[in-house]
């Protein structure tokens, strides 16, 4: 994923290189809106309109304001755009930021952009949407998220049903936020069905204030608009009703105990709550695109509309993860497993820096000492010298090395490190930290390229990936040729500073 100041310059980028002739005779057969130096403008005011919206959001409890208008302002740029906020609506009660619309150029303003397939009119809409990135649209598109955005804030206003995958959204973020009110009360520990969370479901004085609504989050919008809601509902009929699977359910074997919350790795990746594919929500996406979305919801907190394939991947490997935080005899996953060494080996990396002046560490051994129980960071870090010894290790390795009996030393770890530290200081010209995190490596650690493991796309299909992480931490996985083609790029880059001091 690119940062989003690039994405937005990739946006702007590409709508305005769009408005060049394709070829001699074009721009008569197709006349194009001499106003792209205007058009870019727009883009840049909706941004400053986004950074208006969030320090009124900082001072007014996290809400939108009543317009854009700024009264303390002559000719307010921002007077030009029109706003589909609601005032008081909050960021918290919307969810999902970066597929919901705030503000736009008028429709009647439309810029002339080249026709296409997808866009026979050619016509351009710039909005902005609620994270603050601006994306041009056609205008037919432009109306439909206009309009959906505008039923969203709505809705949440009045407290009355959402659109279908919204709705699912803000069910599952109820229920995980129930599933943690439980673990708060029981010791960190995660409830042992869905049935039990009905009594910690967050009161919302628009959408929740009965114990009849709080029961109805657990209903999927399709089921709930036709599934009656006795007065006084149980645990036992949230079981037969729900249309979400809770993945830390009591079941047999490693599944037969309480799930310890702060124990799962990965919470931002690890799935707790999910749409049962029965319920699949079907949604209209960018240029009209039909498809159907899972709602997914994350141990950690994060909500996804997921490719039903993609979300089935998911739960299969979260019930493994959260499995394993039960059961020392449960192994991670091969991705998490990876994810989780390299994220502990990142963390490490930079607290060596931080206890040596900004220097960075010379090899993996280095980091030995940094790898405590006590260590930060967002993984569960380890709890003795063979756990410790096992991070440097990938699932293959560790099944056929073996381990010290003792404390592992410095050059056992870079003897036997499965994992590979991109950055040679002092060769790469880079010896402390600032200079790192300057962008000059894309890359700190990555997994052996030679053992790729099965994941899949967001789009629904599989594919072969390899686990890395960046300089200042968060682990992901890319294709072993992006991989190949990043490190061959940096040493490229690296070379020719080398020749050109």
């Amino acid at each position: 994923m690119l940062p989003r100041g690039c994405v937005f310059h990739l946006l702007i980028s590409g709508v305005l290189a769009g408005f060049a002739p394709a070829t001699p005779g074009w721009a008569q057969e197709h006349p194009v809106d001499p106003r792209a130096d205007v058009m870019h403008m727009d883009a840049i005011r909706l941004r400053d309109v986004s950074m208006r919206l969030w320090m009124h959001a900082e001072s007014a409890q996290m809400t939108l304001p009543a317009s854009l208008a700024d009264p303390d302002l002559e000719d307010d740029p921002a007077e030009r755009y029109e706003y589909i906020g609601i005032k008081g609506v909050s960021f918290e009660d919307v969810g999902e930021w970066s597929t919901l619309a705030i503000a736009h150029v008028p429709l009647d303003e439309a810029y002339q952009g080249p026709p296409t397939a997808q866009n026979p009119s050619g016509l351009l809409v710039p909005i902005l949407f609620l994270d603050g990135h601006v994306q041009f649209t056609s205008k037919e598109d432009a109306e439909a998220i206009i309009k959906e955005s505008r039923a969203v804030y709505e809705a949440i206003d009045t407290g009355e049903p959402l659109p279908d995958a919204r709705q699912s959204a803000w069910n599952v973020r109820a229920i995980v936020a129930a599933a943690r009110a439980f673990a708060e009360d029981h010791d960190g520990l995660l409830p042992p069905d869905m049935g039990t969370l009905l009594a910690y479901v967050p009161t919302d004085p628009k959408r929740t204030p009965t114990l009849r609504d709080r029961a109805g989050v657990f209903l999927a919008p399709r089921a709930a608009r036709r599934t009656f809601i006795p007065e006084e509902p149980t645990g036992a009929w949230v079981e037969r009703n729900t249309g979400y699977d809770y993945l830390a359910a009591i079941g047999d074997g490693p599944a037969a105990m309480l799930a310890p919350l702060d124990e799962i790795e990965d919470p931002s990746r690890t799935a707790l709550v999910v749409l049962k594919p029965t319920h699949a929500i079907d949604v209209t996406g960018p240029m009209g695109n039909e498809r159907s979305v899972i709602t997914v919801g994350t141990v950690g907190g994060g909500i996804q509309g997921a490719h039903p394939d993609l979300a089935r991947w998911q739960a299969e490997q979260s019930r493994t993860v959260i499995n394993a935080s039960r059961s020392e005899d449960v192994a991670l996953p091969d991705l998490t497993h990876m994810a989780r060494d390299l994220g502990l080996l990142a963390f490490a990396y930079r607290s060596y820096a931080a206890d040596n002046d900004g220097h960075l560490a010379p090899d993996l051994g280095s980091l030995l000492g940094y790898l405590t129980p006590d260590m930060g960071g967002a993984q569960v870090p380890p709890a003795d010298a063979a756990s410790r010894a096992r991070v440097f290790l990938s699932p293959r390795a560790e099944a056929i090395t073996q381990i010290p009996s003792g404390e592992p030393t410095r050059e056992w770890i870079n003897r036997h490190a499965s994992y590979v530290l991109t950055v040679k200081p002092g060769r790469d010209g880079i010896t402390t930290l600032a200079e790192l995190d300057s962008g000059a490596v894309l890359i700190l650690l990555h997994a052996p390229l030679d053992e790729p493991v099965d994941a899949v796309r967001s789009d629904g299909k599989p594919e072969r990936v390899v686990p890395l992480v960046f300089p200042q931490g968060g682990a992901t996985w890319w294709e072993p040729g992006f991989i190949e083609q990043a490190m061959a790029e940096h040493r490229e880059a690296v070379g020719e500073a080398q020749d050109h001091p």
